[in-house]
């Protein structure tokens, strides 16, 4: 892509007032509900910090996805993740649906061990487009009705758990339908290299120490450290070192929130070479010590 298509991509800022779209009708920094995907496109060149979930309840969309041309229907969701390129888009006269942006963050925080089967799918099938049966189509549409109930009655003191826990179970249930309709990616026609993406991320993800260099994961792959890199930065738009931290992350946020174990007893489980170490590396990413962000967490 040429350099003035790169700065012609409009990047908006989700929740900023002092931009006129997209500004969601729900938001609490990682959940995000749209009334209409053109509240969103605004028939510009968009790439979203989100994924976006969108499904299609009456009539028909067309519209190109990093360069792709798709066609969306009543009862498919598409699914584009972060930062995806979404231009050129087309509304049949009678089109609905309903749109959803969920920050990686909570995806990984929700999803967890689910998560690969997201991946899998997304980033190295490269499957953008689920058809759902009709059945699957009204329950979602059903389950985001109670989202807009919840986000039209009066906000109560457990009003964001309540509608985090409605757009989750959405989630888990699309990764069922993906789950159902995946097929193995390993096979003697894949490119080798999302082979490699694939057995990468199987790897991180089933490390009891997720915290390993990238040179120790490109060891295992048989692969030089560099290519390695390359690779994952080809397929799904992030280095080695932003997945493994993404999965690091997600451990300890998951035994900070869900363990009564200390915070040298995580540090410890999670590969950390000492208290201090583990204490810098969260004030780093987040700004607040372990004992502080485990507060936020269970806040």
């Amino acid at each position: 892509m040429s350099q003035k298509m790169q700065d012609d991509i409009y990047r908006p800022q989700i929740g900023d007032k002092s931009t006129p779209r997209p500004q969601p009708d729900y938001e609490d920094g990682d959940v995000f509900i749209f009334n209409q995907f053109r509240d969103i496109s605004a028939k510009k060149t968009i790439a979203l910090p989100l994924n976006i979930i969108i499904i299609c309840t009456q009539g028909r969309m067309q519209l190109d996805v990093n360069a792709r041309t798709l066609v969306v229907e009543s009862s498919n969701i598409l699914i584009c993740p972060t930062n995806t390129i979404l231009s050129n888009e087309l509304f049949s006269s009678d089109f609905e649906c309903k749109v959803m942006g969920i920050t990686d963050r909570f995806l990984q925080a929700f999803l967890h061990s689910n998560i690969n089967i997201w991946n899998e799918t997304l980033y190295i099938n490269k499957v953008n487009i689920i058809e759902a049966k009709i059945s699957d189509s009204i329950f979602y549409q059903h389950l985001y009705e109670m989202i807009r109930l919840l986000i039209d009655h009066e906000q109560g003191p457990y009003h964001k758990e309540m509608m985090q826990l409605l757009v989750g179970e959405t989630l888990l249930g699309i990764c069922s339908i993906l789950s159902k309709n995946s097929n193995d990616s390993l096979t003697v026609d894949s490119p080798r290299a999302e082979v490699l993406f694939h057995k990468f991320i199987h790897l991180v993800s089933s490390n009891k120490i997720k915290r390993q260099p990238v040179e120790y994961y490109a060891r295992n792959l048989r692969i030089t450290p560099k290519y390695l890199s390359l690779i994952c930065k080809r397929i799904s738009g992030k280095t080695a070192l932003h997945w493994i931290e993404d999965y690091v992350m997600e451990d300890v946020r998951y035994y900070l929130r869900n363990t009564d174990l200390s915070i040298k007893e995580i540090a410890h489980t999670l590969g950390f070479p000492n208290l201090s170490f583990f204490g810098k590396y969260i004030k780093r990413r987040y700004g607040v010590s372990p004992k502080v962000y485990r507060k936020q967490l269970r806040s």
